[in-house]
């Protein structure tokens, strides 16, 4: 692993990834309650032990210790089908990060503040979660997102997600702006660079099967590890 003068890395080597719903329902968005459990049933058989993206945030800024097959899961939006998917995690010996929308969301905030209080990490979303290129007025969205969700917890929110993935490099030097250490997007990969935490990639999943799950995580660790996962988009080299 790459150090720099500090002693921190200068990057580690995580995969993020992506859900949304647990459900029945068609389409790349929705996951079956069953198939989840197997995902990770498989992932901790292949060695992967969960984390949040602060403790990812953690490693780059402290220097401190992650597992040396790290995964970390993330659940957009607050959707009610997620109260299924915790309980999952939970048996499973998972945590996961929550990125939650503060005025569109479907989890209630006593829920939201009980997940914070057993250990999963709470991110923001913005609060009514606007495409920010389509409706850039809609920027201050960032800043407020923020500032419900630690009026809600009682201590600072560390991470953001941009929703839908869109952003201008204005939306970016927001969310450094207002006090973020990390935010993600929707760019595949798994190599999380200390100079672009504002442009840490993610890995979609649906309805996967398992084993097929863990053998393209384990290729987008070697390409990430060998040096092959392109940049984001905001570096040229």
């Amino acid at each position: 692993m790459p150090v720099v003068k500090s002693g921190r890395p200068a990057f580690v080597t995580v995969p993020i990834l992506m859900y949304h719903n647990f459900n029945d329902a068609p389409g790349p968005y929705s996951v079956r309650p069953a198939v989840f459990q197997a995902q990770l049933q498989a992932l901790k058989a292949a060695g992967f032990v969960g984390v949040t993206i602060s403790e990812v945030a953690d490693a780059l800024d402290e220097g401190r210790p992650l597992p040396a097959r790290a995964v970390a899961i993330s659940m957009d939006d607050a959707r009610a089908t997620q109260r299924i998917a915790i309980e999952v995690l939970k048996s499973e010996g998972f945590t996961a990060t929550l990125f939650v929308p503060t005025g569109w969301h479907e989890l209630s905030r006593d829920e939201v503040v009980a997940f914070d209080h057993e250990g999963f990490e709470i991110g923001s979303h913005t609060v009514w979660h606007p495409n920010l290129v389509r409706m850039p007025l809609r920027r201050v969205e960032i800043s407020q997102g923020k500032e419900h969700l630690e009026a809600w917890l009682g201590h600072p929110v560390a991470g953001f997600a941009y929703p839908f993935g869109a952003y201008h490099p204005a939306d970016v030097e927001e969310v450094q702006r207002v006090g973020f250490r990390y935010a993600v997007t929707v760019r595949a990969g798994a190599r999380e660079l200390a100079r672009d935490r504002y442009e840490w990639p993610r890995i979609r999943v649906s309805n996967d099967n398992p084993a097929k799950l863990v053998a393209e995580l384990e290729s987008y660790v070697q390409r990430a590890q060998t040096g092959q996962e392109p940049l984001a988009p905001g570096r040229a080299g």
